[in-house]
């Protein structure tokens, strides 16, 4: 399995570099094209549910290819911070930097009617851009269409296959994250079980057994438990005071 991870500003070109470097039958995880099969009218901004969903289906496909895939699969990722960029390094993804440099993305998003969002987006890359590891190949110069890319991208067909594998690869990200946080949930609510619970006993019996959180008065005073024991208060570490006997009334 091959992990390409292709970052750069918006309109920089990403998707043209994929497409055009993808061989049939690798996975390109394409926000835009997801979004375009999910309902979307438009090439690029997506917007309300198909943006939502598109969004869950982009990152549950992220996260299988992380986990596994049977062959090449590519990712476009505008700006991955740190903790991202670190998993995509876990999974021994190559790293492809597309940067035509500002001006060109700019002088791109008037020229392809890009909403002003992008042209601020753009201004955001480049003045905080990610720090990819070593090793990282740089592209200075892309175009906008490759080879391989079709003429009209919101001409994209919508067929029930992709619809029902773009919904399963969703209920797999979801089942994966909901399975994650239920261990982690039951891992601390096992922790909170197993800490000790404060209970007063009483005055102290003797050969009766208290445990970590249980008190008990002896002579007037007060003893927390600090373990399992039969010991009586004051006669062993097993025991600390905690509230001294007060001097009687005259």
């Amino acid at each position: 399995m091959k992990i390409t991870v292709i970052v750069g500003p918006p309109v920089a070109g990403k998707s043209s570099y994929a497409w055009s470097n993808a061989a049939d039958g690798d996975v390109v995880v394409d926000y835009d094209r997801i979004a375009q099969a999910l309902g979307s009218k438009v090439p690029h901004g997506a917007t309300g549910a198909v943006q939502q969903v598109a969004q869950s289906a982009r990152l549950s496909a992220i996260f299988r290819i992380l986990h596994g895939v049977d062959g090449p699969a590519w990712t476009l990722h505008t700006n991955p911070n740190t903790e991202q960029i670190n998993e995509y390094v876990d999974a021994g993804a190559s790293f492809i930097l597309i940067d035509p440099g500002k001006d060109a993305c700019i002088e791109r998003a008037h020229a392809d009617g890009r909403p002003p969002e992008t042209i601020a987006a753009i201004e955001v890359w480049y003045a905080n851009p990610p720090k990819l590891p070593e090793g990282t190949t740089t592209v200075k110069q892309q175009t906008l269409k490759g080879p391989n890319m079709p003429a009209e991208q919101n001409s994209l067909p919508v067929t029930v296959g992709f619809l029902r594998g773009a919904l399963r690869i969703i209920a797999e990200g979801v089942g994966n994250t909901i399975a994650k946080k239920n261990a982690s949930l039951e891992s601390r609510i096992a922790a909170l079980e197993n800490e000790p619970r404060l209970k007063y006993c009483g005055v102290f019996r003797d050969g009766e057994k208290y445990v970590p959180g249980n008190f008990c008065t002896r002579g007037g005073s007060v003893f927390h438990c600090n373990r399992a024991t039969t010991d009586a208060p004051g006669s062993s570490d097993a025991w600390v005071l905690a509230v001294k006997a007060g001097r009687d009334a005259r």
